[in-house]
């Protein structure tokens, strides 16, 4: 999502204190996109505004309680701004066993690469002849991803290495089979937590604290492969490829770069060349909902 910056909002912003002394601040702050067309004030929401009990800047023990996300104008030619206000108070009883706190999940966007056959005015990509070109476009892309954050009492590392590189095999969540990446598990140092028992000794338990990393693609995870090669089937038989004459006549010199190749497997040697490109699973699946990750909505 292309991001321009957050301005400060102090119109926006408030503190109070009640009779019992609980601090509550507003905050408010404008975050501008360069696109008009992100009319996604949730996804927005989700970028920018603080995580659930998260600290106050200035105010730790101030915790968020709420936060919002809303249309606030449009900016330049093509921008669009939102206000986010986020509320934090003191009145907020911390958790006392880290194994009770709720997930966070962080969205982004991660690097990428994709090949183009037009241009964003939908304009076929082409050779000055109006040919396509033998070798795919491949431009760099940005797509969507997100961490999933959470605490066991055990340290995970057989489930990092089931899931590290893997592809959801069928659809999970919000995801289309096939779609979702998981780029990784990263597992803390082993942590320390006294419980209170209400004893005269605390329980004291250990905990890792683990993050899954996701990328989302539109279309499924795949490598599109051009089609060619130095050889070519002949009547169900694999044969060297010989190049033609400029009559296009078979010659008994044989091909020494790679030759565009059809759907049937024959070289393009003559005539109009269409590149033809192959996808293929090359990326490993598994069982999403192994992950025990039972939603993101409210995140």
């Amino acid at each position: 999502m292309p991001h321009l910056r957050n301005i400060p909002d102090p119109a926006g912003c408030s503190f109070s204190r009640d009779d019992k002394g609980h601090r509550t601040h507003v905050v408010s702050w404008l975050s501008e996109y360069s696109d008009r067309a992100i009319d996604t004030p949730h996804i927005v929401g989700r970028e920018q505004s603080p995580q659930n009990r998260s600290s106050h800047a200035s105010d730790v023990k101030a915790l968020c309680v709420s936060s919002n996300c809303a249309f606030s104008s449009l900016s330049g030619r093509r921008g669009i701004v939102f206000k986010i206000t986020a509320t934090f108070n003191t009145d907020v009883e911390p958790f006392a066993n880290p194994l009770d706190e709720p997930p966070v999940v962080r969205w982004g966007y991660t690097a990428d690469t994709k090949i183009v056959e037009h241009d964003v005015n939908n304009v076929a990509i082409l050779n000055k002849a109006g040919d396509k070109f033998e070798t795919p476009v491949e431009v760099e892309d940005v797509i969507e991803s997100f961490t999933y954050t959470f605490n066991l009492p055990y340290n995970p590392r057989n489930l990092a290495k089931t899931f590290r590189n893997k592809i959801n095999d069928s659809d999970w969540l919000d995801f289309f089979a096939r779609t979702c990446r998981c780029r990784g598990i990263e597992i803390s140092e082993r942590q320390t937590a006294m419980i209170p028992t209400g004893e005269a000794d605390d329980k004291k338990i250990y905990y890792w604290t683990v993050t899954g990393e996701f990328a989302i693609r539109d279309d499924e995870w795949k490598v599109r492969i051009l089609e060619q090669g130095y050889r070519e089937l002949k009547g169900g038989v694999l044969v060297d490829i010989f190049m033609p004459d400029e009559d296009g006549n078979p010659t008994e010199e044989r091909a020494s770069f790679p030759i565009l190749l059809d759907n049937a497997g024959a070289a393009q040697l003559v005539g109009p060349k269409v590149p033809v490109y192959t996808d293929w699973d090359v990326i490993e699946q598994a069982d999403f909902d192994s992950l025990g990750i039972e939603t993101l909505e409210g995140f």
